[in-house]
């Protein structure tokens, strides 16, 4: 996974999420969400920043920290709530957030997290634009990104999302979709001549994940519709975030000292 920019826009002055000049760097995803310590085996991309975007990820950041480890199930996350421990501590510092963190909790015991999706959907942004060029060599335009979702793991399966998302991509008459289950074979083969090539098994093949962090943090990718990707990531066995973004192609990051590398990790075809 290439984590140095040396492909696309003028890295040296230019912010990788807006249009001004870089002043500082910027880890992408956030190191915030991996589990500490975070080790050697963790795909960390680092891109040059502006120092407004900088410290307005930060506030972002700190407040996904803070949402994951109060929704979550994994012990390690639970246990960074407790008295001394990391999202404790940041609290303790951040009385605003501090705050807003109890406000959210509704009667029942409950977190309402819809005052804290604007700061969810910048941090799954920025952390697609790290794994992105990670993978492909390329800066994506911040703007270029859209999220289409944002759940909590225990409500739906990575499995059955992914596939949800790979449908999107085949037309009315593929195989699977209601009322028509097994549509007429004349039918289904002319559908199959505008279908993206290698869309007709699509459905069938398991998702291909690139782990960032192993056992914490990891992203797939598939074609979407009209020649966009679609990137899947799993946050902390907590979060499951779905991303359309432009799609690649198959070329990969140029790197020094060779004519051509493929990508480590390749999207679904």
């Amino acid at each position: 996974m290439n984590t140095r920019p040396n492909r696309g826009r003028d890295h040296r002055t230019s912010c990788s999420y807006c249009s001004n000049l870089s002043s500082t760097k910027d880890h992408a995803p956030p190191r915030c969400l991996f589990r500490h310590p975070i080790g050697n085996d963790a795909k960390i991309v680092t891109l040059p920043c502006c120092a407004a975007c900088n410290v307005s990820f930060s506030k972002d950041e700190s407040i996904v920290k803070a949402v994951l480890a109060n929704v979550s199930f994994e012990p390690d996350l639970m246990g960074e709530c407790t008295e001394g421990g990391r999202v404790d501590r940041a609290l303790r510092f951040d009385k605003s957030l501090k705050q807003a963190i109890s406000d959210a909790y509704q009667a029942d015991g409950r977190m309402n997290v819809e005052p804290f999706l604007d700061s969810f959907e910048r941090v799954v942004r920025k952390s697609v634009v790290g794994v992105y060029f990670g993978v492909y060599g390329i800066t994506l335009p911040f703007g270029s990104i859209s999220v289409i979702s944002i759940d909590h793991a225990r409500l739906v399966s990575s499995e059955h999302l992914f596939n949800l998302l790979r449908r999107s991509a085949t037309p009315d008459l593929s195989v699977g979709n209601w009322p028509e289950v097994r549509p007429n074979p004349r039918r289904l083969v002319k559908a199959a001549r505008h279908w993206p090539e290698g869309s007709e098994h699509q459905l069938m093949t398991p998702v291909k994940w690139l782990e960032i962090q192993p056992g914490a943090f990891r992203v797939a990718f598939t074609r979407g519709a009209q020649n966009k990707a679609i990137c899947l990531l799993e946050i902390r066995n907590t979060v499951l975030a779905a991303v359309e973004c432009p799609w690649p192609s198959n070329r990969g990051p140029i790197r020094r000292g060779r004519k051509k590398d493929p990508p480590p990790f390749r999207c679904d075809e």
